[in-house]
Formats: structure tokens, C-alpha cells, sequence
């Protein structure tokens, strides 16, 4: 979108050299939050991709401006004491009856769980549980109770199994009578949502160690997020296309209708599974239709809408299923499948939200249970024929945090390893050789798609693409002279500019801000009966960059970001304004970000796009404001992505 705008007349605050320069500006709003900005030049040292097309800083993840939001939870798990009166041994449950906790006599029963629609669960009836000899359990999900001698509900715990699947085996079959025999590498995909590289380095630190000593890594420095949260990350990460090139990028969609990357994988052969930990979160469920069929053979989201939905969830510890943790129960049902197929091609994708999403400090308790993970794998020697790809959506988005010039690029810049077999770099020492190579090259999830694909047809068809291609499997270089622009990186996610620091009080980046403001306001214009107008309240940062453009033509752009506050809703977003010095104007980017969360705001529409903008009218002279988000169980009405 276009505006007239002013000539630019501010002065950039000047770089100079190879020095840092760093600038506190405090904002005054009711948060008091103070942001720092820290601006690297010059040095190829200082950062982490140094290439013709791309320069992205080098961040430290303990800078001062960080330290002061980060808790240090190094080494410290999460506690689930409670303890469970129902045990599951060798897929058989069986009453715990002989703890000295339980002094009285209780009857304890398990019921099945079966998906009947995306969002709803169909019980079984009560089938009785002894305490010996161990009930054997064919069922994938089953929900066990607990009842005292009164008949009161006293406990509920959750399980789930691995089962043989006829259709699914039939499947399988039918494609290796077809002649397709060649053994194929599994794949299990372990995703957690809002972790930076940084964040990951501060809190994942087990993990980190074993897997720096223990296998054979490809870490990307330079991998870039692509949209604002996680679905627009996730689709282009499953599908190769980004999400606004679906014209039916709407709600009331049938998501199975996307070319997701785990159908190649299922006509090969492969057994699939998908596992998410908290249902109203779920990458392809929040203000979405999901999947009207269950879209892997073996899909989770049945047994996390039973889980979040029972008493159990309102009396446990967050992330605690009584003595066990939630993610090693996910991460339990992976190594399941991988012990009961061992010898099959698997593919498995884990997308882990609850702990990560409110808190970029517990992120350190999934720490424990991947590191379990990965050695209870290795142990069983599942890892000699397994690809792993741990990796997050994009960084922690709101906050104090979000505000440091570290947290702004953090959010850009979530982590992403690929675990290799050992046997891998001497079987296929040039795919090996360019993955190490693009460690230090500029990649999106568009790269992690090709790179799937490459791994589904078992390294048959790698092929390299021509270097303008905005998607390159990570088996061929990635050219030196990408840029955001060929990575189909939009201006305001790009981390490969040098900024400089602009006066808040710079005539461009006021009228830049106003017409941010206005751009939001017309966004939610066709809701204005149920949306408030906002108005500019203050500026909170400015910086100014080159444009990813043809160098030629760059002197006639300048690129402002721009932080500021808006009201009533007290909503602080960041935005790009492009001001064009030889016509005079402005283009607003289309992406607008939030930096705070919306809470309970939004709750008047429906538009999981607009919900960032909208303060519903309801709410003048109410107080309803972002504190009332905090919630511990999250419910899918009041989620900001």
C-alpha cells in the first residue's frame, strides 16, 4: 500500500567503523519497559552468515540487554511428583495398589478413546483394571479412573500405545509388492514452538552436549522464519509453498486438501505419526478446520483433547501427566513405533507447544526429555538408519524480550539441526560436504521441504536448482548471493541488513508511524462495528535499512522499522514503512507484527489474521487489557499465536 509521504530529512544516527553501538530508550508506558538496541557493523566476526547476499548478525545469547528476562534453569527438570495409581508396563496397565499412599480400597477402570470428529473424542465404556495380573491394552488410547469406595472420581492418568493397523499394513504391503524394496532412511521431525537459536543455546543445554559429542550434525546459522507464528512457518515447512499462495487460506478448510510432505513419505512405504501436546494450540487447529480425515496412521490429537479436557488436566502440574512429564509421554509414543517397526521406514513429526509458548525461561524443561529422547533412540540403535531434525517455528515474540535488539532478531531466527547415521558422511561424503556448507548460507522452511522430499525418494533424485530458486534441498549448495528476496523472505522477517538507529523523533518515521496506524485501522475497518479505532500513542524505536534490492537502485529507498504503541488497546506492534526518495512516498509492508500479547481483546471476531489488530469495542471503559491472557490451561478462544 502506497502514501505520499515527507522527504526524508532525518539524520541516521551513523555507524562507523567495525564498532557497536548501543542505545537505551525507555518507553513510557504503563509496562515501564525499557528497550536496547544493539547494532553490529563492519566485521566479518561478527556474524553468523558473512556472504555476498545475506549478513546476519552474530548475537550473543547472554548479552545484557537478554540477561535481565532469563531465568537460569540450567540442569533443572520438571517436576512431577505426583504419584500415579495406575502403571503401564509392556502395553498392560495394572492398579498401583500396593503404595503406601493408597491405604484405602479403590476400583480403578479404563475406558477407550476414539476420534470421531478433528475436534471431538468418543469415550468407550468402563472396562475394569486389577492390580494383578496386568491387563493387556489393544486399544492406541485409553483413559484410566480411579474411584474410592464412595464411587467418587479420585484419579485419572492417559496412555497411548503403538497398534498393528490393518490398513495401514495393507498399505505398506501393496507398495512393496509394487517393487519399491529399497531400504529407506525414517525420519523423525522434533519441533518446538518459539525457541530461537538463542533461547535454545541458554536452555538446551543437555541436548546441546550430547548432541555435539555424540553424532553427526548440521546446525543452519542462517535459518530464517518465513511468516509471522507458526502456521506460516509450518506450511511452507509441509507443503513448499508459502501460505498465502493458497487461495482457500481461510478457516473453514478442509487442511487436507495441502500437499503435506508426510502423504510423499506415506506412499513409500513409510508408517506416519503426528503428535502435538496441547489441542487448542495445535499448528494446524488454531482458528483452522484442521484435518476432516485423521491425516497420519497414527495421530495424537484424540488423546490431547482428552488430556486437556479431563479433570486430570486442572490438577496436575503444567506439563505433568501425574508422574510423568507430557513431552516424555509424546516422545515415549515416537520410541514405541520405532520398537515395534524396527525394521520398517518410519516417519514421525512431534510439534511441542504449551511449556515454550507463554515462557521463553521453561523452555529449559524440555531439555530432559529430548535428551532422553535421543539416547534412548541411539541406545536401541534406531539413529544408524534415522534422519532427526530438531528445530522451532521462530523465536519467542512478545515480551520484554522482543523488545532488545537481540529478542527482535531472535524471533527471526529459530534453531535447526539435522542429526546424521555415522555411516552418513563416508556413504554420501557430497551431500554431507553441502549440508556442512550451508550451515553458514541463508535457509528458510521452503530448503527443509526440498530436503524432505530428497530424504522420502531415499537420495534418488537430489538434483541441484538454479540459484535464484527460493527452495534448495540442503544435499546441494546454497548460493553465496541468496538474499531475502530470492529466499522469498518479506523485508520485515529478513535478518541479513545492517541497521541504523533513527530518531524517534524523526519526521519520516512519525509520519511512517501514522500511517502504519492507519494501515491496521483499515485492515479492520470492515469490522468496525465490532472493532475499536486506534490511534498512534507513541513511538517507541525507529531503525533504518538498505533495501533487497538491485544495488543500483538502493539509494532511492530507505526501509524503516518502526516500533509504537497504539490505543486504547495499548497494542505495541512493529511494522516496515519503504519511503521512496524520487516519488515521495510510502509503502506499508503487509505484515504487521505484535509484540504484545492480545489476551482476551479480540474475542468479538473471528479472524485469526485480524485478531492482532482488533480491541473490541466492548472493552472501552472495561480494563480488559493483555493481562488477562495468563492462563495456565489454554483455551482456544483466548490463544495468541
Amino acid at each position: 500500500m502506497k502514501y505520499s509521504g515527507l522527504k526524508l530529512i532525518g539524520i541516521l544516527t551513523a555507524v562507523v567503523g567495525f564498532s557497536i553501538i548501543c542505545i537505551n530508550i525507555y518507553i513510557k508506558n504503563d509496562s515501564s519497559m525499557k528497550l536496547t538496541t544493539t547494532i553490529p557493523s563492519g566485521s566479518p566476526e561478527e556474524f553468523a552468515i558473512f556472504t555476498p547476499g545475506c549478513k546476519i548478525p552474530k548475537l550473543d545469547p547472554f548479552h545484557p540487554s537478554v540477561l535481565k528476562h532469563i531465568l537460569n534453569f540450567t540442569g533443572v527438570n520438571l517436576e512431577c511428583t505426583s504419584v500415579p495409581m495406575v502403571l503401564e508396563i509392556d502395553n498392560k496397565l495394572m492398579i498401583n495398589n500396593k503404595h503406601a499412599l493408597y491405604n484405602t480400597k479403590i476400583k480403578c477402570y479404563f475406558k477407550t478413546l476414539t476420534r470421531q470428529t478433528e475436534g471431538r473424542v468418543l469415550y468407550g465404556k468402563a472396562q475394569p483394571l486389577a492390580d494383578h495380573p496386568p491387563t493387556p491394552i489393544i486399544d492406541e488410547f485409553v483413559m484410566a479412573e480411579c474411584l474410592n469406595e464412595s464411587n467418587q472420581v479420585i484419579y485419572q492418568d492417559f496412555f497411548a500405545f503403538i497398534i498393528d493397523k490393518p490398513t495401514v499394513e495393507e498399505r505398506c504391503r501393496k507398495v512393496l509388492r509394487n517393487g519399491n524394496t529399497n531400504e529407506s532412511l525414517s525420519v523423525v521431525l522434533l519441533g518446538l514452538d518459539s525457541v530461537s537459536k538463542n533461547a535454545y543455546i541458554r536452555h538446551l543445554k543437555r541436548v546441546d552436549k550430547l548432541i555435539r559429542e555424540k553424532f553427526n550434525f548440521v546446525e543452519l546459522h542462517g535459518y530464517n522464519k518465513l511468516g509471522l507464528n507458526t502456521y506460516p512457518n509450518m506450511i511452507p515447512f509441509h507443503t513448499g509453498k508459502m501460505e498465502n499462495e493458497y487461495p482457500f487460506n481461510h478457516r473453514k478448510v478442509d487442511l487436507n486438501i495441502l500437499p503435506m510432505v508426510w502423504k510423499e513419505f506415506a506412499r513409500r512405504h513409510y508408517r506416519t505419526l503426528f503428535a502435538e501436546d496441547c489441542y487448542a494450540m495445535a499448528s494446524f487447529n488454531y482458528l483452522k478446520e484442521g484435518f476432516d480425515k485423521q491425516p497420519t496412521d497414527y495421530y495424537m490429537r484424540p488423546f490431547s483433547i482428552a488430556v486437556d479436557k479431563s479433570e486430570m488436566s486442572e490438577k496436575v502440574t503444567e506439563g505433568c501427566y501425574h508422574g510423568r512429564t507430557e513431552a516424555s509421554v509424546v516422545y515415549k509414543w515416537i520410541l514405541d513405533l520405532f520398537n515395534r517397526f524396527s525394521d520398517e521406514p518410519l516417519f514421525a513429526y512431534s510439534f511441542l507447544t504449551r511449556l515454550s509458548h507463554y515462557s521463553y525461561n521453561m523452555v529449559a524443561y524440555y531439555d530432559k526429555p529430548i535428551y532422553d529422547f535421543l539416547v534412548a533412540m541411539n541406545n536401541a540403535g534406531h539413529l544408524n538408519r534415522t534422519i532427526v531434525l530438531l528445530f522451532s517455528d521462530h523465536g519467542y515474540r512478545f515480551g520484554g524480550l522482543r523488545t532488545t535488539y537481540v529478542g527482535h532478531l531472535e524471533d527471526k531466527l529459530p534453531y535447526f539441526f539435522f542429526l546424521l547415521p555415522k555411516w552418513f558422511p563416508k556413504m554420501y561424503p557430497n551431500y554431507y560436504a553441502n549440508m556442512k556448507l550451508n550451515e553458514r548460507r541463508l535457509t528458510t522452511p521452503l530448503d527443509i521441504h526440498a530436503t524432505l522430499l530428497d530424504i522420502s525418494t531415499n537420495l534418488q533424485r537430489v538434483k541441484a536448482v538454479d540459484p535464484s530458486s527460493r527452495s534448495n534441498s540442503l544435499f546441494t549448495p546454497v548460493s553465496l548471493n541468496r538474499t531475502c528476496s530470492i529466499a522469498n523472505i518479506e523485508s520485515q522477517f529478513c535478518t541479513c541488513f545492517e541497521r541504523q538507529q533513527v530518531s524517534v523523533e524523526n519526521e519520516s518515521a512519525i509520519a511512517g508511524a501514522k500511517l502504519l496506524t492507519e494501515n491496521i485501522n483499515q485492515m479492520i475497518s470492515s469490522l468496525s462495528n465490532s472493532c475499536a479505532v486506534l490511534e498512534l500513542k507513541q513511538i517507541i524505536e525507529v531503525s533504518a535499512h538498505d533495501v533487497d534490492i538491485d544495488r543500483k537502485e538502493k539509494e532511492l529507498y530507505t526501509n524503516y522499522l518502526i516500533t509504537f504503541e497504539v490505543s486504547p488497546s495499548k497494542g505495541i506492534f512493529q511494522g516496515i514503512a519503504l519511503f521512496n526518495h524520487m516519488t515521495d512516498e510510502y509503502t506499508i509492508e503487509k505484515n504487521i507484527d505484535r509484540l504484545n500479547k492480545y489476551g482476551n481483546q479480540s474475542l468479538c471476531i473471528n479472524d485469526p489474521h485480524l485478531r492482532l489488530f482488533c480491541y473490541c469495542s466492548i472493552n472501552l471503559g472495561n480494563g480488559n487489557d493483555t493481562d488477562n491472557h495468563n492462563n495456565t490451561r489454554v483455551n482456544s478462544n483466548t490463544y495468541s499465536p
